[in-house]
């Protein structure tokens, strides 16, 4: 059974208002027409989504951003740079400017 539309968007308001992390769950989620691939993972202390290799760590009880990382991709060639997590109020040479102005326009308390 779904609960009316009214008293889902009325809900959310509210935990928004209120500052309550939204909940999701452990999946993967693979689109064939778009060749993207969406993993959610929960642990005891972070909440990482990844978008085509790029992880985002969310911190799991407050639910703000902590870093982004990279995984390892299929095709990771060993003699290639691949970049630490990065905390998200740090300027990184290696993403492009599009990223950075998005990443500082979250704020950080």
């Amino acid at each position: 059974m779904r609960l009316p539309e009214a008293v889902v968007r009325g809900a959310g308001r509210v935990m928004n208002a209120l500052g309550v992390p939204g909940l999701v769950r452990t999946t993967d989620y693979r689109s064939r027409a778009f060749g993207t691939r969406v993993q959610v993972r929960c642990s005891g202390f972070f909440t990482v989504v990844s978008v085509n290799g790029l992880d985002v760590y969310f911190e799991r009880l407050t639910g703000r951003i902590d870093g982004v990382g990279l995984t390892q991709a299929a095709d990771y060639k060993s003699s290639a740079r691949i970049p630490r997590s990065a905390h998200s109020g740090e300027r990184h040479e290696h993403l492009p400017d599009s990223i950075q102005s998005q990443k500082s326009a979250v704020p950080r308390e």
